[in-house]
């Protein structure tokens, strides 16, 4: 199992393209932009793209998801959309009318505990809000990684503006629900360089009180 990573958009947002070495099965999370040199990276891989997964509805992680299925069909692929029904609800609601257009059906709905089976990759989906209502993390514990989309970043944390659900705190979130995690598990954001879960433990400012939680207490 190979990990490709690809800036898109005026965000520099990580799409993620994670596939298999003998049967070249991939999927991409958080394809933000339409750029064209995503799918002319899939071509040139021979990738077979079979899901699309989005970690949260913000514009830079969703803004190429209906493009990319598209592109796909026309090269014979049929890749499912895969997100919260929930995130992509809230999403939709709160969109202004020019972005409609942008708007795309979902194929499978991702719940918070679910296990994910995507046959070169098995996720455990772990709902953290704080950044967004239902923002998705996507665990592979045989493979000693997590997808985080803007919750969690080298040294920081995702904002808490956009947030509008109940009240919550996103950095006791993460305390609770990523810090937990074997402390060598690669950390995978939206946007910048990987981190993992020790070095985030140790050095993020936004997190000063991590290493003194006891996981079995919380």
């Amino acid at each position: 199992m190979k990990i490709d990573v690809l800036e898109l958009g005026m965000l520099d947002t990580n799409c993620y393209i994670i596939w298999d070495e003998k049967t070249l099965d991939a999927i991409v999370i958080d394809p933000g932009s339409t750029e064209r040199r995503l799918v002319e990276f899939i071509i040139a891989g021979n990738f077979r793209v079979t899901h699309i997964i989005i970690t949260h509805g913000h514009f830079d992680h969703v803004g190429g998801v209906k493009r990319l299925k598209e592109d796909l069909c026309k090269l014979g692929m049929n890749p499912l959309i895969t997100m919260s029904k929930l995130e992509k609800d809230y999403m939709e609601s709160n969109a202004a009318p020019k972005y409609h257009k942008r708007f795309f059906d979902l194929d499978l709905d991702i719940r918070d505990d679910e296990e994910l089976d995507f046959g070169l990759i098995k996720f455990k989906a772990i709902l953290l809000p704080g950044h967004t209502s239902y923002s998705m993390c996507l665990y592979a514990e045989e493979h000693n990684l997590i997808i985080v989309g803007d919750t969690l970043f080298y040294h920081s944390i995702g904002t808490e503006y956009y947030y509008d659900g109940p009240k919550t705190d996103l950095s006791q979130n993460i305390i609770k629900k990523l810090f937990v995690l074997p402390k060598e598990t690669l950390v995978y954001p939206g946007h910048k360089q990987t981190t993992t879960i020790g070095e985030e433990i140790v050095n993020n400012p936004y997190l000063s009180d991590a290493d003194t939680v006891d996981p079995w207490t919380i």
